[in-house]
């Protein structure tokens, strides 16, 4: 805070002015003080005590510091603000000290303190933590809509194509052009396609320059065919991007076969152990949190404890929910009462909360043939009839072929989870969705 009271706002709390007038007062208490005969008389010894006292005053940085800001606050009539930022990025310990430093400040020191704190650990904390005590008042600020986020970015690249804003050393060439109007497709497709929107805005999960990478990764993929979409949009004048287009590019990025160390997109369908019941669990576990939200208690979060037991209900290992929550956590698909992306072996945290990727994975991806389509190649399959018949594809209809074998697998694994509640996960239903799809590409090839 020192340098940037100095670099910020050109106040030195050390300058000998400054130092004077902050204790400016103690200073006349001095001069009256049995030190008065040296300062009547002149005498050089009274220099000597009055150094002395600001030194003993500046050696305790911290109270000087305060000083300092009260003497700006009251001499200077400014008001003074702390901003504590991204305090909700680090873990929780750290996040309920901050609050107590927060609370020192506002309390103790001449200013007012604003501290960044997620809204699962304020109410937690004002219930049990160091927050319980007090009185703080707590705004809500809402992340900025991606859609519009995005619309704007794309207005501004578009101005750069058409050299309304120049850029040093780079002549406008026709690639730009075909740029720009590739730049045309995504505006009117966020604007028009619903679909879109909805998969960029849960997959990013409210990071917004997640989403804007998305956007950029569809311009540059080599899964999608840009001169079609080009030809189309100068033809007709327009293009609406369909979702399974945009979802390919995302899936596969710059690879040719799905990559799960690389994707955004996860594969529910994976597996730790030699037990094809576990193809299931990844959904039945993001079932079970997407069934809490609903009740609107304690934000979406359910105890942990109550997550394990459930999963043991449906005769699930402790090893096997152990390697799926922290799966899970680690491709954000659900999150911590705490900071951090995984937990260590039986430390679990104590709440656990679904995210918009992970409800967006289990009710809509996992229903989309270019979904299935992708995640096969990741799949282990225990059944050596179905391995055969399950390589690569590369034809559309053997593509499909492919897809309802795999569906056909998984049915047949699905008759081994008799113990789930159908209420959290229905494979029969996602099943039936898969195979619609896949009959409706089939009528248009």
């Amino acid at each position: 805070m020192y340098n940037q009271l100095d670099r910020d706002y050109g106040v030195d709390i050390e300058d000998d002015g400054f130092v004077r007038g902050t204790y400016d007062s103690e200073l006349q208490k001095l001069r009256k003080s049995i030190y008065k005969k040296y300062f009547e008389s002149d005498d050089p010894k009274s220099l000597e005590v009055e150094i002395g006292f600001l030194e003993k005053k500046l050696d305790d940085s911290t109270n000087h510091l305060k000083n300092s800001l009260l003497h700006i606050s009251k001499a200077r009539q400014k008001q003074i603000i702390i901003f504590i930022d991204n305090c909700d990025q680090r873990d929780d310990e750290t996040q309920q000290t901050a609050f107590l430093i927060a609370q020192e400040f506002a309390e103790h020191w001449p200013a007012t303190v604003f501290l960044t704190l997620r809204p699962e650990t304020f109410h937690r904390s004002m219930k049990l933590g160091a927050l319980s005590g007090y009185h703080p008042k707590a705004f809500t600020i809402s992340p900025p809509r991606i859609d519009e986020v995005i619309e704007k970015r794309l207005a501004f690249a578009q101005k750069i194509t058409r050299g309304e804003i120049p850029l040093r050393n780079i002549s406008i060439t026709t690639t730009f052009s075909k740029l720009d109007s590739l730049l045309q497709v995504l505006l009117i497709s966020f604007k028009n396609n619903i679909q879109l929107i909805e998969f960029v805005d849960n997959l990013a999960y409210g990071n917004v320059r997640q989403a804007i990478e998305l956007a950029k990764n569809f311009l540059g993929s080599g899964h999608v065919d840009t001169n079609k979409i080009i030809k189309i949009f100068d033809d007709s004048g327009s293009y609406t991007i369909p979702l399974h287009e945009f979802l390919r590019a995302v899936i596969y990025g710059d690879t040719n076969h799905y990559d799960p160390q690389t994707s955004l997109i996860v594969n529910l369908f994976d597996v730790q152990y030699h037990d094809k019941r576990e193809h299931f669990l990844l959904s039945i576990l993001l079932g079970i949190l997407n069934s809490y939200i609903s009740t609107r208690k304690n934000d979406g979060y359910l105890e942990t404890s109550k997550v394990f037991s459930q999963l043991q209900e449906f005769e699930y290992t402790l090893e096997q929910i152990d390697l799926a929550i922290n799966f899970s956590l680690t491709k954000k698909l659900i999150e911590t009462s705490g900071k951090g992306s995984l937990i260590e072996s039986r430390k679990y945290p104590s709440m656990l909360r679904v995210t918009t990727k992970g409800v967006y994975h289990s009710t809509h991806l996992i229903r989309l043939f270019t979904y299935i389509d992708a995640i096969i190649v990741d799949t282990p399959i225990f059944d050596s009839e179905y391995r055969g018949a399950l390589q690569d594809a590369y034809h559309i209809t053997d593509r499909l072929y492919r897809a309802e074998k795999f569906v056909d697998y998984l049915d047949e694994a699905w008759q081994s989870c008799s113990s789930v509640s159908r209420s959290f996960f229905d494979w029969d239903d996602i099943s039936h969705s898969i195979r619609k799809d896949i009959a409706v590409i089939k009528a248009k090839i």
